[in-house]
């Protein structure tokens, strides 16, 4: 932190020592001792495995947080511990910065054990009391500028894709309240690496070495966070919400009756900059058996421009959809497939004009009958 250091040191005897340092004198502030009960592990002797979910983490503001494996500890700049019911974290696969500070609140980040998606607390730093709670799918960078927590927004991959383009996650201190901020690139190709007085630092990727599968080029940009009373109603490089299209309208029964008669549409709304977009951007055919193919649909963005459009459907093909299946279908049409613990999944990103769109299935016949067919109705808007 900015006045000193936390030491961790796992003793003899199960003992954990904990000291606040001075940077320059090397001299404690404040120590604390604690028990750090050991988990049962296999084999017994296994050190390293014991010890891989214990750390400590500080704040710019001296706010220290101790992990021990279960068990989380919040300590004041002056050495109290507070009284905060933290969320158990999984400290291994944790956020690079688990706790920030940021006009007068502490805010803690846990990832639960097993993945999927995190929680942010405000903690008030007096009391050691909640303010507010978030859950945050696919939580990964964290940090404070201003008044604001700062975190990439993600979706779970493989079910709704949305949205393509990578956007910012702004959280207000004091409520807890969240603003999506869109970004000009796509979510595989974006990283966010930390903000100071209102502005945040995202890196991306400029080319790639193809020979060797390795990006290479960087471009770091600045992006300086602007208060709004609400939220634009159309942000850079976005079309009117008013134009994109309904994604129960892009598969007609026709399409769908080789598959099976009766498929039934089930509509998703999503939101744009904080508002919900006019019709549904997602949509879920369900088969009329418990054998048929599931099919979504969702239209990923829809860009300003057929250039944009095209700009960011390459971007994402090369950084974001890691199996990427050659076809015969055109350059509108890139198939791909997806890894999951229940199984594969099947894709195909179609992009027509100014909208980009992702089809899944579970099966890679559902996917190539289908893509052709929202390629064409796409032509048709």
């Amino acid at each position: 932190a900015d006045e000193l250091v936390a030491v961790l040191e796992l003793c003899a005897n199960d003992r954990v020592h904990l000291a606040a340092v001075d940077p320059e004198t090397g001299r404690p502030h404040w120590t604390r001792d604690l028990t750090y009960r050991r988990p049962q592990q296999w084999p017994p002797d296994d050190e390293a495995d014991s010890r891989r979910n214990v750390g400590v983490a500080t704040a710019a503001d001296g706010t220290v947080l101790v992990h021990l494996n279960d068990t989380s500890f919040l300590y004041a700049p002056d050495g109290r511990q507070l009284p905060a019911d933290l969320h158990a974290a999984n400290w291994a696969y944790s956020t690079r910065s688990p706790i920030v500070t940021g006009a007068g609140v502490v805010a803690h980040t846990s990832i639960p054990y097993g993945g999927g998606a995190g929680h942010v607390q405000g903690i008030d730093p007096a009391t050691g009391g909640t303010r507010w709670t978030r859950e945050i799918p696919g939580l990964t960078s964290f940090i404070a500028t201003g008044d604001l927590f700062v975190t990439e927004g993600e979706n779970y991959p493989g079910l709704d894709f949305w949205p393509l383009n990578a956007y910012l996650l702004a959280i207000d201190a004091a409520t807890g309240e969240a603003s999506e901020l869109p970004l000009p690139a796509t979510y595989g190709a974006t990283n966010l690496e930390g903000g100071v007085g209102g502005l945040v630092f995202v890196r991306t990727p400029t080319q790639d070495d193809d020979s060797r599968g390795v990006k290479n080029g960087t471009r770091i940009t600045a992006y300086r966070l602007v208060r709004a009373n609400r939220p634009p109603a159309n942000p850079p490089g976005v079309a009117p919400a008013a134009d994109w299209p309904d994604a129960c309208g892009l598969l007609t029964d026709r399409d769908l009756s080789p598959l099976a008669p009766g498929y039934l549409a089930s509509p998703h709304a999503r939101t744009l900059a904080g508002r919900p977009l006019p019709k549904p951007a997602v949509c879920d055919w369900i088969p009329p058996t418990d054998k048929g193919d599931v099919v979504s649909v969702s239209v990923a963005w829809t860009a300003s421009s057929t250039s944009e459009a095209q700009r960011l459907a390459a971007e994402e093909t090369r950084y974001a959809l890691d199996a990427v299946i050659k076809g015969r279908d055109g350059p509108d049409i890139v198939y791909y497939q997806l890894g999951h613990p229940a199984g594969n999944q099947y894709g195909a990103l179609v992009s027509v004009g100014p909208v980009i769109t992702k089809l899944v299935a579970s099966t890679p016949e559902t996917v190539r009958r289908l893509a052709p067919r929202l390629r064409d109705n796409l032509r048709t808007l």
